[in-house]
């Protein structure tokens, strides 16, 4: 059996940076370590009941405006959707 050698690059270009080079990303982080602690009143940055809930309500943050597309999109007939394009 052959072997297939897969090129990660598909167009045989090394890939492209987009945009320009931003400076200061080491002293924005740095602010926003020293910054996050006062933002939380009475919570410890470490809580495990603050991490469970702040990744509810990203997740929720993440699919709903995935699904509300998609299920629209799932009740549209595809054949009438060809023929208006």
């Amino acid at each position: 059996m052959r072997s297939i050698r897969l090129d990660p690059r598909p167009t045989g270009h090394p890939p492209a940076r987009c945009g320009r080079p931003r400076a200061g990303g080491r002293p924005r982080l740095a602010l926003a370590v020293v910054a996050t602690p006062l933002l939380l009143f009475e919570i410890d940055p470490l809580d495990p009941l603050t991490f469970l809930g702040m990744s509810l309500v990203l997740g929720i943050a993440a699919l709903l405006p995935a699904y509300v597309p998609a299920r629209r999109a799932s009740r549209v007939n595809p054949i009438a959707a060809r023929w208006i394009d």
